[in-house]
């Protein structure tokens, strides 16, 4: 979705965290946030019974969350490689004495998988309180709106800081 001079990314079935699709926008972002939350424990517990379909959309919930997690990890790690290997360069440029030796470290260092890749700072947005589903099944006005004060407060109190320290370094 592009927003004036801002393209957003938003997950859906296949992954609820497409950081590669925020990634490989071009030109490449300056920083990528993420909306992690939870839910409600037992949202559908208590309220219809435990019907498959419930217990189903729990799996879903559980199985999404830990692979957003796993996302999220992969990325993290991938930002720790570039900043070693922009320490490691920058020690070993020292040593270089001549263009050859210059070139000679190019070449080892442009064969690691994530060399050609820039690192973006990530920030997650993660509210202090579980945010009420809001799903399709189970609208609620009076949850959605809660849901809506949780991620303000989450974005203004730390995220909105955290973007204007990342954007100015």
């Amino acid at each position: 979705v592009a927003g004036g001079n801002m393209e957003l990314v938003d997950g859906g079935v296949l992954t609820t965290i497409p950081i590669d699709r925020a990634i490989n926008i071009q030109p490449s972002p300056d920083v990528v946030l993420l909306l992690l939350y939870k839910h409600l424990e037992n949202s559908s517990n208590g309220k219809h019974g435990n019907s498959a379909i419930e217990n189903l959309h729990d799996c879903y919930l559980i199985t999404g969350h830990e692979a957003a997690k796993q996302t999220v990890d992969g990325f993290i790690g991938v930002n720790k490689n570039l900043e070693v290997l922009k320490e490691l360069v920058k020690y070993e440029r020292k040593k270089c004495k001549t263009g050859e030796e210059l070139k000679e470290l190019y070449s080892v260092i442009s064969k690691f998988s994530f060399a050609d890749k820039k690192i973006i700072p990530l920030i997650i947005v993660q509210p202090d309180e579980e945010v009420p589903s809001v799903g399709f099944s189970e609208f609620n006005e009076n949850d959605s709106m809660l849901a809506i004060e949780i991620g303000h407060g989450a974005m203004v109190d730390r995220t909105i800081p955290r973007i204007k320290e990342v954007l100015n370094t």
